[in-house]
């Protein structure tokens, strides 16, 4: 009887003392850059080629004791064979060895994966992310794709082969034009602003410059088009404006706060998307007064950033000292502010 007495109640001490997991887990919002490579078990050359590729985006990590795992992943991820596992230590295939170790210092992540599936013809995957908490709420990934500078073509000819617009792909050393061609610029002879409801042309406020527009959209054959000429037709989906008239030089970038927050500095807190492009990087500071905007430009590209939408910006990132670390600063010559539908 003392001896049943007993186990049960080293039963009870040990039920007691086993934590939950709500007591044990720590949940944080993380925004990362991470990089994996895949080499491939079998290949006809030796060694076999490895492939490589970046990856960022928001992600909410959860920690356990000594386990991780991961849930709302928006990684953009450019390479189909290669998926950010929600458990590290199970890539859900039988068999396949996965592994992680990580460390977290409540504002870093650092993690380092394995998934081996070599043992069954599979790819050997090799990932490594770094991460950095995030205060608020994570907003879905930009899409960098499909900007193009634009300009009136003000020649003098019959439609269609005039009157129509000009489109260049920026930060591309060549636009492919609708008859499969690529060339400086392209000519569009039918203009379709039916999904922005406005001609951003004519919506551009009085005293704004007037030089080329910033648009996202997309270039297919025009209905104008005949079997000895396939003219273009532009879809536009964004419309930006420039801040002032001179000409944008070096590369287009969609500026974003990322949210980040730092006590120390330099401290990353904006995101590069560099356009019609999959390339972004972090920068820790801007600098838009070499713009000769007006002020009221200017602070409306402040709120707009602050508000956590994306600026097109023109420029150069250049780095600078601090007594922290090395810093990155994005430095405009140009940047651009969305044209508003005119007051009906």
């Amino acid at each position: 009887m003392r001896i049943l007495k007993a186990l049960t109640m080293l039963v009870a001490v040990l039920v007691l003392a086993r934590p939950s997991f709500a007591d044990s887990a720590q949940t944080v919002d993380l925004y990362g850059d991470g990089e994996y490579t895949i080499t491939s078990a079998w290949c006809a050359s030796t060694p076999c080629p490895v492939t490589q590729n970046k990856f960022s985006g928001p992600v909410t990590a959860t920690i356990v004791g000594d386990k991780i795992f991961f849930s709302n992943i928006k990684f953009v991820i450019f390479d189909d064979a290669f998926t950010f596992p929600e458990d590290p230590y199970n890539a859900g295939a039988s068999g396949t060895q996965s592994s992680a170790k990580f460390t977290f210092d409540g504002t870093v992540l650092l993690l380092d994966g394995v998934i081996d599936s070599r043992a069954f013809d599979g790819p050997l995957i090799n990932y490594h992310l770094k991460a950095q908490r995030v205060i608020g709420p994570v907003d879905e990934a930009f899409n960098p794709q499909g900007y193009y500078l634009v300009r009136k073509d003000l020649r003098k000819c019959a439609s269609p082969q005039c009157g129509g617009i000009f489109v260049k792909s920026v930060n591309q050393p060549a636009t492919e034009c609708a008859d499969g061609k690529r060339a400086k610029e392209c000519y569009i002879a039918e203009e379709d602003y039916g999904k922005l409801g406005f001609n951003p042309f004519a919506a551009v406020p009085a005293g704004a410059p007037r030089t080329q527009l910033l648009l996202r959209g997309t270039i297919t054959p025009s209905t104008a088009s005949s079997k000895s000429q396939k003219l273009g037709r532009f879809t536009a989906l964004a419309a930006y404006r420039p801040a002032s008239s001179a000409e944008a030089k070096n590369n287009f970038y969609g500026l974003e706060d990322n949210g980040i927050r730092c006590i120390t500095s330099p401290c990353f807190s904006l995101t590069e998307y560099l356009l019609n492009s999959p390339h972004t990087t972090k920068v820790s500071d801007f600098d838009l007064s070499t713009v000769k905007s007006s002020e009221d430009d200017l602070a409306t590209a402040y709120n707009l950033l602050g508000e956590g939408d994306v600026v097109p910006v023109a420029g150069v990132n250049k780095r600078t000292r601090l007594p922290n670390g090395s810093g990155l600063k994005l430095v405009a010559n140009q940047f651009y502010l969305p044209i508003k539908a005119p007051a009906k």
